[in-house]
C-alpha cells in the first residue's frame, strides 16, 4: 500500500515512541493498539509513506479535523479517498496512561482502523512482527537499513552506515568508536532530506516568523534561464519529496537566486530580504567563536558533528508557513520547515542547541535531530571547525581558506577588494600588524576624497604591496596556542609614538607560546602623552583586553614584562603623576608583578605596537565602512532621527519649523534633476543603470551609501542620518543655520558640525568655511582689537591693598546648601 501523494508536511511532525510487544499472524501484520482512547486493531504496513485512519474510529472522537493535503490515498489495486487530516492519540493497550500525539490521514473505506505507515514506525525504538513463526524487526528506518543474508544477529539488525572516516583514530579505540556508532545508527542521515524533527518534552517545537505588519511583502520573479529549470524543477521535487516544502496560495511571495558552485551546479537560494525587514528580531546571543576554542584546551582528540540540514529539522507553525512563500516558474511554494535565510534563524538554531560523544548522541536523539555521518569528524588529532584548524597545539587559520587567499586574483574594483579584505579580517588575530599591512587597501575603499569628490578606484603600487603581503602573512600563518588558566600568564605590553600594544604569552615546556596578540593606534590626547604614559596606558589596555584571562585567575604569579623601568614604580605606587596613579590603582586589582626585561629581548611586543591595529572605537565618517572590521556601517532596522524632529530644536537646528515642510517639498522635487545624484536616485527609485562605464561605476559605488524614502535621499553615517541637498538650496541652508537670526553667526568649524547633524553634499565644510568668510557681519565683528599700553597692577605696600577676588563652583551641595565659594587673595601676602 502506498500515498499517491505522500502528505510529508506531517510526517515530518511525529512525537511518539510506542514499543510494540507482539504480532498475530494475518494476511497482514497487525498489532492491538489504543486509539483515541479506544481498542483498534492496526495494519503494519512498510511501503505506505503515512499513517491514516478510518473515518468510523475518527467519528468517535472528539476531534478536530482539517482539509486534506491529498484526495486520494493507494490501497492495494484500489484507491479510497482522504476525507481530512487531524492529530491521533496512539498507546500501546500495556501501558494506556502514556499517550502519544501523531499526525495521520482521515480515510474512508479502508477497511482498516488504523494503518501505521514508515512516518510511524520509524520512530519506534525496537519494534518487531511475528508473522509465518519467524521474528522480524522493523527498523527505526526501512529501506535504509539492510538485514543480513543470516537473518538477525544478536536480537538486532546490520544497520548499514554512511561512510565515515576513521583513519585517525588508534586501532585499540576503533571498536568503541565503531559501537557508539552502531548504537546510535538512528541519528544518522541516509540521504540528503532524511531529515530529523526537532522534539521538546517529546512534541514536535514549531517556530513562529513575527512580523510587525499584517500586510504581505510580495517579489515577482525574474525570468528565468532555460537551461536551469530542469535543475530547478529536479530541486523542488527533490525538497516536496523529503518534506521539506508544500505547494502555497499564499499572498506572501520571495525570489528565487540561483548561486552557481564551483562545480558548475546551481545552489537554490531564496531572498527574504522584505520579509526580514517587516521581521521582528529574535535577539540570542550567539557563542563567541574564540570563548568556543578557548575551551578546548587540554584536549588532544576532537570531534565535530555536522547537522543534516541543521535549520530543516525545525518544524514552522502552520499559521506563519506562509510567509515563507517563494515564486517559481512551477508555481508558488512555501516552507513546512524553517528554510535558510530568515534573519532570526540563526538564534532559533542556536538556541534549540543550548560533553562527552556519548552524551550528544543521547541528547540528540532526544531532541529528534539527525547527523550527517559522512561529514562527521570522529577521533581525530586534527579537526576543521569555523573556518580554523584545531588540534592539541593550538589553533590556526583553516588550509581551505588560507589556499583562497593564496590563490586569489588581484582586484579589480571595490566589490571584489572588499571580498578578499572580510576574509582575511576574519583571521586579523594571526596576523601581526593587520591593520598597518592593510592600510593602503582601507584607504581604496573610501569612495570620496577629503573634498567630498568621487574618487575613482586605483590600484597603486602600495595598494598592490599589501595585498601580496597579506597573502604571504596568511599562507604561513601562527599557530596560538590555548589558555591554560592553570599556568601563570605573562603579558608584554609596549608602546612607540603613535601606537600601543602587547602579546600575551604562557611558558609551555619551558618555551614562550603566543596567546593572543592585540594592538591600538593612540587618539586624540594620547599623542601627546610623554613615553612614561604611554608606556603605562599600553599595560593598562592589554589587561583590559586580556581581563577575562587574567583577572579571578586561581594562578596567583601574572606577570607584566616591560622595556620601560619607570613603569616598575606603579607597582609600588611612587608615582607623581596623577594620570598613571589612577591607571596603576586599576591595574592592582589584577595582582600583577612587573619585571624589568631589555628591550633587545622584548621585540615581539615592539613590533605589535609599532604595526598596530585600528583603535576600538575610531570611526571613519568619511566612509561607509568600520575601520575598525572593515564591514559595511550598519544602518540597523530601528527608526533614525528624522529632519523634522531635529528642526523643532530636538539638535539646536537653527531652521525654524513653519520653513520645514515647503524646504522638504522643494528638495524633493530638485533631487532627481540634480546632476551630483541624478543617477544614483534613478538607480534607487527604478533599479535602472547608466549605460556608460564610469558612470555605472560611480552608481554602483554610491548605491550603498544612500537610501531613498519618500522621494528624499538619505546618507548614513553610523546612527547620524543626513538629508541630501541639492546644489541651488545649499546657499538656503547655510543662510538659515547661519545669517538668520536663530543662526546666531557662529563660527565656520561649529557651523559646519551643526549642519553635519542632519544635512550633507560633496564639500560641504569647504563651501561653509567659504560662506562665514563672505558674511560681512562676522568680518566686522571680528575686527582687531585696538591698540593701547599693557595695563599693569600698582605694587602693593600694605596687606589688602589690591585684592583679587573670584569665584570657585559649582561645587557639591552643603549641609546648608552652599555649592559655590569667594575666594580673595591678597596681592601682597598671597
Amino acid at each position: 500500500m502506498s500515498a499517491s501523494h505522500p502528505h510529508r508536511e506531517e510526517e515530518s511532525r511525529p512525537a511518539v515512541s510506542v514499543q510494540v510487544a507482539s504480532v498475530e499472524v494475518k494476511p497482514r501484520p497487525w498489532v492491538s493498539v489504543l486509539l483515541f482512547g479506544k481498542p483498534a486493531s492496526a495494519l503494519l504496513d512498510s511501503g505506505s509513506q503515512v499513517t491514516f485512519v478510518d473515518v468510523g474510529c475518527f467519528a468517535a472522537a472528539d476531534v478536530e479535523m482539517k482539509s486534506p493535503s491529498v484526495g486520494l490515498v493507494a490501497l492495494g489495486n484500489n484507491s479510497v479517498p482522504c476525507v481530512g487530516e487531524t492529530i491521533a492519540e496512539i498507546a500501546h493497550p500495556s501501558d494506556p496512561g502514556k499517550r502519544f500525539e501523531h499526525p495521520v490521514l482521515v480515510a474512508e473505506g479502508s477497511g482498516y482502523d488504523i494503518v501505521l505507515g514508515m512516518d510511524f514506525l520509524r520512530w519506534y525504538s525496537e519494534p518487531s512482527a511475528q508473522v509465518g513463526g519467524a521474528r522480524a524487526s522493523v527498523p527505526p528506518d526501512l529501506g535504509e537499513k539492510s538485514t543480513s543474508k543470516e537473518g538477525v544477529k544478536g536480537g538486532r539488525e546490520q544497520t548499514d552506515l554512511p561512510p565515515v572516516d576513521l583513519s585517525a583514530v588508534p586501532e585499540e579505540w576503533k571498536p568503541q568508536y565503531l559501537e557508539l556508532l552502531e548504537e546510535f545508527s538512528d541519528i544518522w542521515s541516509r540521504e540528503r532530506f532524511d531529515v530529523g524533527t526537532l522534539r521538546l518534552q517529546e512534541k514536535p517545537y514549531y517556530t513562529k516568523i513575527p512580523t510587525n505588519r499584517d500586510t504581505p511583502v510580495r517579489w515577482s520573479q525574474d525570468r528565468m534561464l532555460y537551461h536551469r529549470r530542469d535543475e530547478v524543477k529536479k530541486e523542488l521535487n527533490a525538497m516536496q519529496e523529503g518534506g521539506i516544502i508544500k505547494p502555497s496560495q499564499s499572498p506572501w511571495a520571495a525570489p528565487v537566486v540561483l548561486v552557481k558552485k564551483p562545480d558548475g551546479s546551481i545552489r537554490f537560494c531564496l531572498d527574504f530580504r522584505r520579509l526580514n525587514e517587516v521581521t521582528k528580531w529574535d535577539f540570542f546571543l550567539l557563542p563567541h567563536i574564540q570563548e568556543t576554542l578557548d575551551r578546548l584546551a587540554g584536549s588532544s582528540v576532537f570531534s565535530a558533528l555536522d547537522y543534516t540540514s541543521g535549520y530543516h529539522q525545525i518544524l514552522l507553525d502552520p499559521d506563519d508557513a506562509e510567509k515563507t512563500a517563494f515564486i517559481t516558474p512551477f508555481g508558488l511554494f512555501e516552507f513546512v520547515r524553517m528554510p535558510f535565510g530568515l534573519v532570526n534563524a540563526p538564534a532559533i538554531f542556536q538556541r534549540a542547541m543550548s560533553m562527552d560523544l556519548r552524551e550528544v548522541f543521547l541528547l540528540v536523539r532526544v531532541a529528534g535531530l539527525k547527523l550527517r555521518l559522512e561529514k562527521a569528524q570522529i577521533g581525530k588529532v586534527e579537526v576543521e571547525y569555523l573556518g580554523h584548524t584545531v588540534s592539541a597545539r593550538g589553533v590556526r587559520p583553516s588550509k581551505k581558506n588560507t589556499e583562497k587567499v593564496k590563490n586569489w586574483p588581484t582586484p579589480t574594483d571595490r566589490a571584489r577588494l572588499r571580498t578578499f579584505v572580510f576574509l582575511c579580517n576574519y583571521y586579523h588575530s594571526f596576523v601581526s600588524g593587520f591593520a598597518w599591512i592593510a592600510h593602503p587597501l582601507n584607504e581604496l575603499f573610501r569612495p570620496f576624497d577629503e573634498k567630498g569628490q568621487l574618487r575613482p578606484f586605483i590600484w597603486t603600487a602600495e595598494a598592490d604591496a599589501a595585498f601580496q603581503e597579506l597573502r604571504r602573512r596568511l599562507t604561513e600563518p601562527p599557530v596560538l596556542c590555548f589558555p591554560n588558566m592553570h599556568t601563570p600568564f605573562i603579558v608584554k605590553p609596549n608602546a612607540c609614538d603613535v601606537s600601543i600594544g602587547g602579546v600575551l604569552v604562557q611558558l609551555k615546556d619551558g618555551k614562550e607560546r603566543v596567546v593572543a596578540y592585540a594592538s591600538r593606534r593612540l587618539q586624540g590626547a594620547e599623542l601627546n602623552y610623554g613615553m612614561p604614559e604611554k608606556e603605562a596606558l599600553a599595560g593598562l589596555f592589554c589587561c583590559r583586553q586580556w581581563r577575562h584571562y587574567l583577572l579571578g585567575s586561581s594562578v596567583f604569579l601574572r606577570v607584566i614584562h616591560t622595556d620601560h623601568k619607570p613603569n616598575l614604580a606603579m607597582e609600588k605606587n611612587k608615582l607623581a603623576n596623577k594620570r598613571v596613579e589612577k591607571w596603576a590603582l586599576e591595574l592592582q586589582e589584577y595582582g600583577l608583578q612587573f619585571l624589568y626585561k631589555e628591550g633587545k629581548s622584548h621585540t615581539d611586543a615592539d613590533a605589535v605596537s609599532r604595526m598596530p591595529m585600528p583603535a576600538e572605537h575610531s570611526v571613519d565618517t568619511g566612509a561607509p565602512f568600520c575601520r575598525h572590521c572593515s564591514r559595511p556601517v550598519d544602518r540597523g532596522s530601528a527608526e533614525r532621527p528624522g529632519f523634522k524632529a531635529a528642526i523643532a530644536g530636538a539638535t539646536g537646528n537653527a531652521l525654524p519649523m513653519q520653513a520645514a515642510l515647503p524646504f522638504l517639498e522643494k528638495v524633493r522635487s530638485s533631487v532627481p534633476s540634480d546632476p551630483a545624484v541624478r543617477d544614483v536616485y534613478e538607480y534607487l527609485k527604478t533599479g535602472t543603470l547608466p549605460t556608460e562605464g564610469n558612470r555605472m561605476k560611480a552608481v554602483m559605488v554610491q548605491e550603498s551609501l544612500f537610501e531613498l524614502r519618500d522621494g528624499l535621499l538619505y546618507r548614513y553615517v553610523g546612527e547620524t542620518e543626513q538629508l541630501y541637498v541639492p546644489t541651488h538650496l545649499r546657499e538656503t541652508v547655510m543662510v538659515m543655520h547661519h545669517d538668520h537670526p536663530m543662526g546666531g553667526h557662529i563660527a565656520g568649524r561649529r557651523l559646519a558640525e551643526r549642519l553635519l547633524r542632519e544635512f550633507w553634499w560633496p564639500g560641504l565644510q569647504k563651501n561653509v568655511g567659504e560662506w562665514v568668510e563672505k558674511c560681512r557681519p562676522c568680518q566686522e565683528r571680528r575686527a582687531a582689537a585696538p591698540q593701547r599700553t599693557p595695563h599693569t597692577l600698582p605694587i602693593p605696600t600694605r596687606p589688602f591693598q589690591v585684592v583679587g577676588i573670584d569665584v570657585k563652583g559649582p561645587l557639591p551641595l552643603t549641609k546648608r546648601g552652599n555649592r559655590f565659594v569667594l575666594v580673595v587673595t591678597c596681592a601682597l601676602t598671597r
